[in-house]
């Protein structure tokens, strides 16, 4: 919230966060998720709202589709689409994925993500995570965790430090 000194009304200005949008260019690729809205400019708040995304593309599909991104990379001009990015890519080097692996203990809590890639963004916003297991288990769930701990041989999973 920022608070505006001249304002003469005693209620607070609350400034509404701005995603740039960038009309006609398409975010390809990191996808972690969607939803329903029929502007673009709904993508924004909506991409707060759902953790791992930092970047959308929005389009016209099924009336209006927000398509969650956990990063900026490739860029490609496309009618229809606009897109907008909520927060900065994350630092380099980021989350090398460890296929199946495991990581044991030192659980902080769970949260939904249908990839990896959307539990590097989650921890990385997460205080106190240092690594993650993910797994497809029920649509995509990410372990987070204080640290890597002992690891273990897996098929369903995917882990990393972040």
């Amino acid at each position: 919230m920022v608070v505006n000194p001249a304002a003469i009304s005693s209620q607070p200005y609350v400034e509404e966060p701005t995603c740039g949008l960038e009309q006609g260019v398409e975010y390809v690729g990191n996808d972690i998720g969607s939803a329903r809205a029929t502007h673009a400019n709904e993508c924004c708040a909506l991409c707060e709202g759902f953790g791992g995304c930092r970047a959308f593309s929005w389009s016209d599909y099924k009336g209006g589709t927000c398509w969650f991104k956990n990063r900026k990379d490739q860029v490609t001009w496309e009618t229809g689409v606009d897109s907008g990015q909520v927060l900065a890519n994350p630092a380099a080097p980021s989350c090398a994925l460890e296929l199946n692996v495991q990581y044991t203990g030192s659980n902080i809590r769970s949260a939904s993500s249908v990839n990896a890639y959307g539990c590097c963004s989650i921890c990385m916003k997460t205080t106190g995570c240092g690594a993650f297991s993910w797994t497809d288990l029920n649509g995509g769930t990410c372990y987070l965790k204080s640290a890597k701990g002992d690891t273990q041989y897996s098929a369903q999973f995917v882990s990393s430090v972040v």
